[in-house]
């Protein structure tokens, strides 16, 4: 039986809800984002995620950082990784071009940024390119510093790692 944890966030006026990623040979407690008040971030969070690509357009003009962060998010907890990577790639994207754009000057978009590189990570992770998710966990981080997200998934991804090592070790003992 799959064990959901919901937690809730307020970060910059934007709700993002952080849901467990529960992979086969992986920590169970890896965390991704997804944006709760729009593009259909509410469906995401209950679960339903074929639910969600069905019906989050994935050429929104209107909320294009939303619409790419929880198709990442839907389509990783599916295990379409191809897709997934997509959108994570396309959150980074849209959060970068929302911070030249300066929509409003009193943002900084660093909160966007940490959480599209702390999702991609996750994502990273699942496929097996433990490298690729540390570097993304790292610039999450350096992103936002204050962010316990990407922390969270650094040191899961660190536990993994040395775990894997540790049985390695003792098979080639035996």
């Amino acid at each position: 039986m799959k064990r959901i944890t919901i937690l809730f966030l307020m970060t910059l006026g934007a709700a993002f809800a952080c849901q467990a990623c529960w992979a086969q040979g992986l920590p169970s407690n890896f965390q991704m984002s997804v944006v709760l008040d729009r593009a259909h971030g509410d469906v995401v969070a209950r679960g339903q995620y074929n639910r969600a690509i069905l019906r989050i357009s994935p050429h929104s003009t209107r909320f294009p950082y939303a619409s790419a962060t929880n198709l990442c998010v839907a389509h990783t907890m599916v295990g379409q990784f191809k897709n997934a990577e997509y959108y994570c790639d396309k959150a980074l994207e849209e959060a970068e071009k929302a911070a030249a754009k300066g929509r409003e000057k009193s943002r900084d978009y660093t909160a966007e940024w940490a959480l599209a590189y702390s999702n991609r990570g996750v994502l990273r992770a699942r496929r097996g390119d433990n490298e690729g998710a540390s570097e993304d966990f790292r610039m999450a981080i350096e992103k936002q510093s204050a962010s316990e997200l990407p922390i969270h998934n650094m040191a899961l991804l660190s536990q993994s790692s040395s775990d894997v090592i540790a049985q390695l070790e003792e098979e080639n003992e035996e």
